[in-house]
């Protein structure tokens, strides 16, 4: 006995008509695989999406002392959160901000940044623009790691 994968199944559907009893909407049909632990007439989908995160921006450049770092204006519209990563040898402080427009924008939350430690954090996407201002303490930096990932779920 064959076993088949969805994404066999996704793939080669048009070859298992046969085995198709009916289709329930654009975007499943009822298959029943004898021998398989899928129950009759159970749906499966027949389209396999890809779920990938998106790299908003990255930079490793050190900051000198009290200098601020902008992210580029990130537009988030098809995403629900955005991941970011924070590393620096000097304390600091991230700020995330959120927009309508990309040019008028207010503060979610500031985040302080321990020297030497790697801050990571999840943050729901509110508005349709985003970006993260980093600001660095008194020092000059020496090793700097700050980037963001945009996820869709």
């Amino acid at each position: 006995m064959a076993l088949i994968t969805l994404s066999d199944l996704y793939d080669k559907w048009k070859k298992v008509s046969d085995w198709v009893t009916g289709v329930d909407t654009v975007s499943s049909a009822k298959v029943q695989l004898t021998g398989s632990n899928i129950p009759d007439n159970q749906a499966i989908p027949t389209k396999i999406t890809t779920i990938e995160r998106k790299l908003a921006f990255s930079t490793t450049t050190p900051l000198g002392a009290s200098a601020v770092y902008t992210s580029p204006t990130i537009d988030a519209s098809n995403y629900k959160a955005s991941f970011y990563r924070a590393f620096s040898d000097v304390g600091g402080g991230v700020v995330i901000q959120h927009s309508d427009d990309g040019v008028i924008w207010d503060s979610e939350s500031s985040i302080t940044i321990t020297a030497g430690s790697t801050m990571v954090q999840t943050r729901n996407v509110y508005l349709k623009y985003v970006r993260f201002v980093y600001t660095n303490g008194a020092a000059p930096q020496t090793t700097f790691r700050f980037s963001s990932y945009l996820s869709p779920l």
